[in-house]
């Protein structure tokens, strides 16, 4: 899936291109940064180029994600539990 940025209907080209790419680079860095903290995992937040997810403000994530989010971020819990 395309990083957040990308897929905001609500934002107008080129900012919203602009506003991605950066998000790229941050979220590329985050992620280098926390695979050298064994205590830390890295959450993606790239979930799907479907637009129609998204809430109907085009800004913010919809129902959804909000629900693959928690899922995901319940599935690192979990299997982090037992550590």
């Amino acid at each position: 899936g395309l990083p957040p940025v990308h897929g905001f209907p609500a934002l107008p080209q080129p900012l919203r291109w602009y506003l991605g790419r950066i998000a790229t680079q941050f979220d590329s860095e985050l992620q280098e940064s926390v695979s050298k903290d064994k205590d830390t995992v890295f959450l993606s937040l790239r979930f799907t180029e479907n637009a129609a997810l998204m809430a109907s403000d085009g800004f913010h994530p919809g129902p959804e994600i909000y629900t693959q989010w928690a899922e995901r971020a319940a599935a690192i819990v979990h299997g982090r539990a037992d550590v």
